[in-house]
């Protein structure tokens, strides 16, 4: 074992909850984990994962067994191996025996072979944590209180996982108050919950005091709400006191902006809920394409009446010449992705062309990847800026994900001194 890794270790650097009385156990350990996936592998494993450190204060016997098992279950080579528990260490975490009857069991519940299942949990090793025993008798009784057929119930499952662990009878009432709330019928409540399972991780209690306060905090009647919850059922999972200050600051720049007032004054409901519902430190993305006057070529008016398809598009202005078969365009899905694409073979194209490459609505900005925005700026300001402001925003992106932190940090403190008084 490298002498600074030993040292990290034995001092539990990387995991403060380590048991000291087993230290002895680190060295031997380490040469199992560095055998089974390589030095540098397991360097990066227990240096650059949080708490990956238990790892080796497991007995080498137990993790030897356990790599082995991994190895074998999965046909992972060492390289795959390294990482897979460089993604996930609670790969670790089950015993070698209780990895196999697990994965049988998940296969069941999802309706996938064995091997598919194996992949499934390699990709999204929690499941691993989630014992389900009886599989069958627990698909029947989601179906009878969901009212929906089993590959609902499946597709629910994966993305909501509380359901496993929820009482029948806690989940009838939760769809019970959801219905009563937005005042709908059971089918309608269950297809909300269909659309967006995670609101059954929600208490009865949190879903009727979230439809009661968000019309007040949203400048919305009950019936307003009633048809974007319909529409965007994630609006429910937002807390009213997040999103009320988020609502003010959008209006604020909306005021700004003439062009950013132009949609948001014409912005359906659904789009401005699912603004309201983006983080902090997404909205901190706004504020510097305002601060920076690219508010006017974010989604510029002209742009939103153009968008059809990539090729209908080309027609409009004429450059659908040697841009290859019509049938290759029509193919692609988004016609976003089509007009970007075409942009991209055509420096001079006009105005409207590089507006509608840049998306329709200052909305969308709050879900651009970072490669993709420093794309659109650097079409927009050159190479040199582009970069420059994707830092910009990026920066004011941590800097209020950090806020977030913090608050939530003293928010905390608060409460354990309240306790503790």
């Amino acid at each position: 074992m490298p002498a600074a890794l030993a040292q990290r270790l034995a001092a539990g650097a990387t995991d403060p909850s380590a048991p000291r009385s087993r230290e002895w156990m680190l060295p031997e350990s380490w040469r199992v984990l560095a055998a089974a996936i390589g030095p540098d592998a397991a360097a990066r494993l227990l240096t650059q994962r949080p708490g990956a450190a238990r790892i080796v204060h497991q007995t080498p016997a137990t993790l030897s067994a356990k790599l082995a098992n991994l190895a074998s279950l999965f046909q992972l080579a060492p390289p795959a191996l390294g990482a897979a528990l460089e993604r996930s260490p609670a790969l670790l975490d089950p015993s070698p025996d209780a990895i196999a009857p697990r994965i049988r069991n998940l296969a069941v519940l999802f309706g996938m072979t064995p091997h598919d299942t194996a992949y499934f949990v390699l990709a999204k090793p929690a499941w691993l944590q989630r014992d389900v025993p009886f599989p069958e008798q627990r698909l029947a009784d989601l179906q009878a209180v969901l009212g929906l057929p089993v590959e609902d119930v499946r597709a629910c499952l994966g993305t909501c996982h509380t359901l496993l662990t929820l009482d029948t009878a806690d989940i009838a009432a939760r769809l019970a108050s959801l219905a009563a709330g937005l005042a709908v019928d059971l089918p309608q409540a269950q297809d909300l919950a269909r659309r967006c399972p995670s609101l059954l991780s929600y208490s009865g209690e949190r879903l009727a005091a979230t439809v009661q306060q968000l019309p007040a905090q949203l400048g919305m009647t009950g019936e307003q709400l009633r048809a974007a919850a319909l529409e965007n059922p994630m609006l429910l999972t937002s807390s009213p006191t997040a999103v009320a200050p988020r609502l003010r600051q959008l209006e604020a720049w909306a005021a700004r902006s003439p062009n950013w007032g132009a949609q948001w004054a014409g912005m359906p409901v659904n789009t401005r809920s699912r603004m309201l519902q983006a983080a902090d430190k997404q909205h901190a993305r706004l504020r510097v394409l305002l601060d920076h006057g690219l508010d006017q070529d974010i989604g510029a008016p002209p742009a939103r009446r153009l968008h059809r398809c990539g090729h209908a598009l080309l027609l409009d202005h004429g450059l659908h010449e040697g841009m290859g078969a019509p049938a290759r365009l029509l193919q692609r899905r988004c016609h976003k992705t089509a007009c970007a694409g075409h942009v991209s073979l055509l420096p001079q194209a006009p105005p409207p062309m590089r507006a509608c490459a840049l998306c329709a609505g200052f909305s969308s900005a709050l879900l651009w990847s970072k490669a993709r925005i420093q794309e659109k700026l650097t079409r927009l300001r050159g190479a040199a800026d582009g970069v420059a402001l994707t830092a910009a925003m990026f920066a004011a992106v941590d800097a209020a994900a950090k806020q977030t932190q913090l608050a939530a940090a003293g928010s905390g403190r608060s409460r354990k001194s309240k306790q503790d008084a």
